[in-house]
């Protein structure tokens, strides 16, 4: 149960840091439609590895095989630096008033 649960709570986790982005950050429309690709593709990668996962244990009694590894490492590192580049290429591009600015700044910090 334990290696179902783990990945749930860290792309709940990971969606909570993106919207919370596109909260403070404020972007235009267009950024926006990418922030929101972004969640989506969180999501397809969540219920992929959720689903490899499954079916592994399902197969194999929950004995995480290398391919499994693989594919989290891969989505961890593809979700990271999303998660990275966008405080620092947001607000770049974004409508803001001066009280958000602050908070814009403190973003890559946290």
């Amino acid at each position: 149960m334990a290696a179902l649960s783990f990945p749930c709570v860290l792309w709940a986790c990971r969606t909570s840091i993106l919207f919370s982005i596109i909260r403070v950050a404020n972007p235009s429309e267009q950024l926006r439609r990418v922030a929101y690709l972004v969640g989506c593709s969180f999501l397809i990668m969540w219920a992929a590895l959720l689903g490899q996962k499954i079916q592994i244990c399902l197969a194999h009694a929950c004995l995480v095989a290398a391919p499994v590894g693989l594919s989290q490492i891969i989505t961890d590192v593809i979700s990271d630096l999303s998660l990275v580049m966008m405080p620092i290429y947001l607000p770049r591009e974004t409508k803001t008033d001066s009280g958000s600015w602050c908070l814009q700044c403190s973003l890559p910090r946290c």
